[in-house]
């Protein structure tokens, strides 16, 4: 209280003894999981709702410059913010379809890709407005859970899969129907 936050070490583990003016802040070093829905606007100018869910971990050795700069809830300032921005970037460049369907695993590999190199980007600290390097947060993974479009967009998209299908189908019958007769001609 007295000295302001210990940056040189952490306390680990098990039984440790803590000065009765001390206070200490538990941070969990598990890896964590959090996912929030995120609303974006797609190229058509559509309304998407994505649930995004992202896997991290805090680096042990830069918790107490991570409770300095940032503070208790470090996962809403660092993460949810950044990820939700860059999904709209991100998501905003396509279309419904691409979202709903093939493109889903590339979009969420960018958005990955972009967090892990934000997150080594140097903060700036309030108090001083002086550069703190950063890296305090290991981001490992990032999935949508779940995709939200607006349900005359969603059925047209699975009508227009069923009309592909029903097409792929045809040419198949197509193609048996020729080897039928070519057989048939042979015999």
């Amino acid at each position: 209280r007295f000295g302001g936050t210990v940056l040189d070490y952490t306390i680990g583990e098990g039984i440790a003894i803590i000065l009765p003016w001390d206070r200490i802040h538990i941070y969990d070093l598990r890896v964590q999981l959090i996912d929030r829905d995120f609303d974006v606007l797609s190229t058509d100018g559509l309304k998407v709702t994505v649930n995004i869910a992202y896997r991290f971990q805090l680096i042990r050795d830069k918790v107490p410059l991570l409770h300095k700069t940032v503070g208790e809830d470090y996962a809403d300032v660092l993460l949810t913010a950044a990820i939700g921005a860059r999904a709209r970037d991100i998501l905003g460049r396509n279309t419904p379809e691409e979202i709903y369907s093939y493109r889903r695993a590339e979009v969420q590999t960018e958005i990955l890709k972009e967090m892990q190199q934000s997150l080594l980007q140097p903060l700036v600290a309030p108090a001083s407005a002086t550069q703190v390097p950063s890296g305090f947060i290991e981001i490992e993974d990032v999935f949508f859970r779940s995709i939200k479009l607006p349900p005359t967009v969603e059925e047209a998209i699975d009508r227009k899969n069923q009309m592909q299908q029903r097409s792929l189908e045809y040419d198949y019958r197509l193609l048996l129907e020729a080897k039928e007769s070519e057989r048939k001609r042979i015999e």
